[in-house]
């Protein structure tokens, strides 16, 4: 597995492109990066009802995307790890530099025509990214776009060897008419956001 990284302020910026060129992004605090585990999987017991939830982890990947065409692979519950989202191989990644601004373009492409230009930008002095996804299609034929994600939220326990339970909470700034700035601080299980 190749790992290219890229020092923002006290984050390090790691993409994992593995032996099938597939991307992921891991956003690690400077310091950390020797406590960060690979891809792991614990062996199953036997009839463990549990056994596809908590028993590995995977590298993930850098956009997840839907089109319309296409199975879904859990109806009814997400149209996130879509069929088509391991088939974007690695194409090139550039990094733009405008006055206060860093952008990493990674550039991702499938063998029917698809693509996506992921865009992580850093403003100067900031202690946080703006990311973007933009689906390209040179396929030669239209195609309805289902979902599209701004950005991927995998990888959750990087220092981990287990999925981590009660451990990470997630921060966020609520916006809106009355909530502006309110913060809140539920765990990952609070938000559902566990396997």
């Amino acid at each position: 597995m190749e790992s290219r990284d890229f020092r923002f302020g006290s984050t390090i910026v790691r993409y994992l492109v593995d032996e099938q060129q597939n991307v992921a992004l891991r956003l690690i605090p400077v310091g950390m990066e020797s406590k960060e585990q690979s891809p792991w999987e614990i062996p199953q017991p036997d009839f463990d009802p549990r056994a596809d939830y908590t028993h590995n982890w995977q590298q993930g990947t850098l956009v997840n995307i839907h089109l319309a065409h296409l199975p879904i692979v859990s109806p009814g519950l997400t149209m996130r790890s879509s069929v088509i989202d391991k088939s974007f191989k690695f194409k090139e990644q550039t990094v733009e530099t405008e006055c206060d601004k860093t952008t990493i373009v990674t550039v991702l492409k499938n063998d029917d025509g698809y693509g996506a230009e992921h865009r992580l930008t850093y403003h100067n002095g900031l202690r946080g990214f703006e990311i973007e996804t933009v689906f390209i299609n040179e396929s030669g034929a239209d195609v309805e776009l289902d979902m599209l994600s701004s950005f991927v939220l995998d990888g959750l326990s990087p220092f981990q060897l287990t999925d981590a339970p009660n451990v990470y909470r997630f921060h966020r700034f609520m916006a809106g008419w009355s909530l502006e700035g309110k913060h809140q601080c539920p765990t990952i299980e609070d938000l559902g956001l566990e396997k």
